[in-house]
């Protein structure tokens, strides 16, 4: 019942896709952001717990380049909550900061693939968690820079490595933190199918 549960939803994959965006967004929102701001004192231009970012990553690597689709979606409502505009208030550099978190993994991917080196899923069930977090630390930095051009107003220009940095930081370390979750969890699945 409970493989059949599971391959049903993950048929659905775009529906995979944006509640675990939607889901890791609304921890983001109600807990990291938060406290963020009382431990720093500052506003938030760059997380140091990205935790979507895991999504972006996993979804590309499971789904490729048909994931910027759904991610487009649902980045596009999380970012109108973030900033708290209406839509016709949004501008030129909120649409490169939607866009860039959507396409910097397909593209890390995609631009890996070009230069012959596939890590796509294979057959044979083998993963790289090294892998994963070398996509997602080079997609952060595609996405990290394109957002320091849309968020340059909202920090000073002796900042830019720091908020560089942090955008790196933070989207690195939510997908460790994702991905060691969904470690753990494997292997509690794992074990409880077994027994």
């Amino acid at each position: 019942m409970l493989k059949a549960t599971l391959s049903l939803l993950f048929s659905q994959w775009w529906l995979v896709v944006i509640s675990s965006y939607g889901l890791l967004w609304a921890v983001q929102a109600v807990i990291i952001f938060p406290l963020e701001r009382a431990l720093f004192q500052h506003g938030i231009v760059a997380s140091y717990l990205f935790l979507p970012h895991a999504v972006r990553v996993l979804g590309a690597w499971l789904y490729g380049p048909k994931v910027v689709f759904p991610l487009l979606a649902v980045a596009f409502v999380t970012h109108l909550q973030l900033v708290n505009k209406p839509i016709v208030e949004l501008t030129f550099f909120d649409l490169v900061a939607i866009f860039a978190g959507v396409i910097c993994a397909p593209l890390t991917l995609e631009f890996m693939k070009l230069m012959r080196l596939d890590v796509y899923p294979k057959n044979h069930g083998i993963i790289s968690w090294r892998t994963l977090l070398f996509v997602g630390l080079v997609s952060s930095m595609v996405n990290s820079f394109l957002n320091i051009i849309g968020h340059s107003q909202y920090f000073k220009v002796e900042d830019t490595i720091e908020v560089l940095l942090r955008y790196v930081f933070g989207d690195v370390m939510g997908l460790f933190i994702v991905l060691l979750i969904l470690v753990f969890a494997s292997k509690k699945v794992r074990g409880v199918s077994r027994a």
